[in-house]
């Protein structure tokens, strides 16, 4: 069974949750212009990386009982944030983006920083349609942080860069979003501070190793930070859903080891 197939069965019983959040985004790709879709193809974008970010919302809200249609806005806010900015981190530096239709260096620049905005609009437009205000400053908190990564990210490039500025990009560009969907996700259902924390260690050390498990970088650390995802749970509700993040953490762990196998042979 491939990974996303694995992903998808522990995913099952928030299946219907995680479509109505794909409809969400699906129905506002379209702008006047025609679908963004003509402009950069978002449908390249993994099932793990349409799913992951929507699923670590919503289950820490129904983990304390909260299945208010607002979890799914939320959901599909996180992943606004994150499509603009992997649409904009596709515009190469001399002003190219890759994954354009076109050849043409203007309209390859133009289009993904416009779509990134829309995208980034959208992000605003339904915050306040749900009115969920009180989430714009954590919020813009994540957005500036994964910017900051990103920009991390590219000075690094094929460099010999010290390991603790990896690790610190990884923590800014995905390790922060993971958390905030857990932790917001948490605090929209009324959850405690102190669960609100747990919750957002869990997708801290989870994201930190997503992260990592992405750049192909330290097996031994992408474990430490999985098994610390699990380790974060001790404290939360013995409920289905924390049964089911327990799960997602350990599919990535034996994701891990094969990958590590795999480049020992």
């Amino acid at each position: 069974m491939c990974f996303g197939a694995m992903l998808s069965k522990i995913l099952k019983p928030i299946e219907n949750e995680l479509l109505l959040v794909e409809s969400i985004i699906a129905q506002n790709l379209f702008t006047r212009a025609g679908n963004i879709d003509k402009f950069i193809r978002l449908k390249n974008i993994s099932y793990t990386s349409r799913v992951i970010r929507p699923a670590l919302t919503i289950l820490p809200a129904r983990l304390f009982g909260c299945k208010d249609d607002k979890v799914l806005v939320l959901a599909s806010i996180f992943q606004f944030i994150y499509m603009a900015l992997k649409v904009q981190q596709n515009v190469a530096e001399e002003g190219r983006d890759l994954t354009a239709e076109q050849d043409n260096s203007k309209d390859g620049f133009q289009f993904p920083v416009l779509v990134g905005d829309y995208l980034y609009g959208k992000f605003f437009y339904f915050l306040s349609r749900a009115g969920l205000l009180s989430f714009l400053e954590p919020l813009a908190e994540l957005i500036y942080s994964l910017h900051e990564g990103s920009l991390m990210e590219k000075n690094i490039g094929g460099k010999n860069i010290p390991s603790y500025t990896v690790y610190e990009a990884v923590r800014k560009e995905t390790a922060e979003i993971f958390a905030g969907c857990c932790r917001l996700g948490a605090r929209m259902a009324g959850a405690s501070p102190a669960d609100q924390h747990y919750l957002g260690c869990y997708g801290q050390n989870f994201g930190m190793a997503f992260g990592l498990l992405e750049r192909r970088y330290n097996a031994d650390k992408i474990a430490f930070y999985l098994n610390q995802a699990v380790k974060s749970l001790y404290f939360v509700p013995e409920k289905e859903e924390k049964r089911i993040l327990e799960q997602i953490v350990r599919v990535f762990l034996n994701r891990a080891k094969r990958s590590a196998a795999c480049t020992a042979t």
